[in-house]
């Protein structure tokens, strides 16, 4: 492809799954079980704000939601950008109009229409169902790589990330 830069042995290690993270990883942080209990419960006390402020204080203005998620999400990755070290990797991606527009473009597009529909869902349906759907993610996701070819049938992997959304994990 024209305008891609050549991968690279690493890429190739990561890409097909054999890549290895260095032993003395182990930075003093906290256990990763604490940041996914966080995050669950994070997004769980958001799933329910939503619902609330959309459907029981009738603030029937899902876009303007979505608006104030996007603008607070970037004003906070611009301090992380700035204040921290965490998105040290940014200045290694070569970042020009054309890479720009076909690479964070659509994507900031079909997330902004993606929360505008999540959001907008909670007007009509109830948190359960909607968290019902969305378990459904990862089934769909696994039929479309097979219909597409991506990826290749694997029967255990495949068995259980069906049984996984079934089960509402």
């Amino acid at each position: 492809m024209e305008g891609s830069r050549p991968s690279t042995e690493a890429d190739r290690k990561l890409e097909s799954g054999t890549a290895t993270s260095p032993a003395d990883d182990n930075d003093g942080g906290l256990h990763p079980a604490l940041y996914i209990a966080l995050w669950i419960s994070l997004n769980s006390s958001v799933i329910l704000f939503n619902k609330w402020v959309l459907a029981s204080a009738k603030f029937n203005f899902p876009m303007f939601l979505t608006t104030w998620h996007m603008v607070f999400s970037t004003a906070m990755t611009q301090i992380m950008a700035c204040c921290t070290t965490v998105l040290y990797w940014r200045h290694k991606v070569p970042m020009n109009a054309e890479t720009y527009r076909r690479a964070i473009f659509p994507i900031g597009i079909l997330l902004s229409l993606s929360l505008i529909c999540g959001n907008l869902s909670y007007l009509y349906l109830s948190v359960s169902f909607i968290q019902m759907l969305k378990a459904t993610n990862s089934v769909a996701t696994l039929l479309t790589t097979w219909l597409f070819r991506i990826a290749p049938l694997k029967a255990l992997a495949n068995v259980s990330v069906i049984f996984l959304s079934k089960c509402g994990w």
